[in-house]
């Protein structure tokens, strides 16, 4: 079996560039997972919208505030990014750190949907999102949680074991894609 890097190995490696496409490692911040407690999900997200200006979101939704996002993540699940959660919200529901558990990688470049094309089985084009959209998905044999719509190209997460692995699919794919392009260039 291949050894994979550690993370800060990849890391370290800076962006991979493959023919039209770049993937690169979205610097590590805040994560929190928010998740209201049944019947608290009204009073939960009065404590977000006080506290971040933001609500609990809905299902695919990625919602800003300033520097303060809040990702949906799954049934009455989100992740709060860049922001302390407040006492509020965890007499409400859970708040956890994640801030270890999840990497988030983007991919960019003309040929970024078609790499992810051979992955994932969710139709990636930017144009088919009016804003951005959080999908939970697959991404080779890995779940995962995909940022579409964003104008720099698709953001992707997954839980930080499987990161190297998902690094290496990535790459692979991406080599791919430009082999096909060189072969009938």
């Amino acid at each position: 079996m291949a050894e994979l890097a550690t993370i800060e190995e990849l890391i370290a490696q800076g962006p991979q560039r493959v023919g039209r496409c770049e993937l690169s490692f979205i610097p590590p911040i805040r994560k929190t997972w928010l998740a209201p407690w049944p019947g608290e999900q009204v009073a939960f997200s009065d404590a977000m919208q006080n506290a971040f200006g933001l609500a609990l979101p809905a299902s695919g939704e990625v919602l800003r505030a300033g520097t303060v996002s809040v990702v949906w993540v799954g049934r009455e699940a989100a992740i709060l990014l860049e922001a302390e959660a407040t006492p509020e919200l965890a007499a409400h529901g859970a708040v956890v750190d994640v801030s270890d558990g999840w990497t988030r990688m983007l991919i960019s470049g003309e040929d970024a949907v078609q790499v992810l094309a051979r992955l994932c089985p969710v139709d990636l084009r930017t144009e088919l999102y009016a804003q951005e959209t959080a999908l939970r998905t697959q991404i080779g044999h890995l779940s995962a949680l995909v940022v579409a719509g964003r104008t720099d190209g698709v953001e992707l997460w997954v839980m930080r074991s499987f990161t190297a692995h998902l690094h290496e699919e990535l790459v692979t794919a991406m080599e791919g894609i430009a082999a096909r392009a060189v072969s009938l260039g």
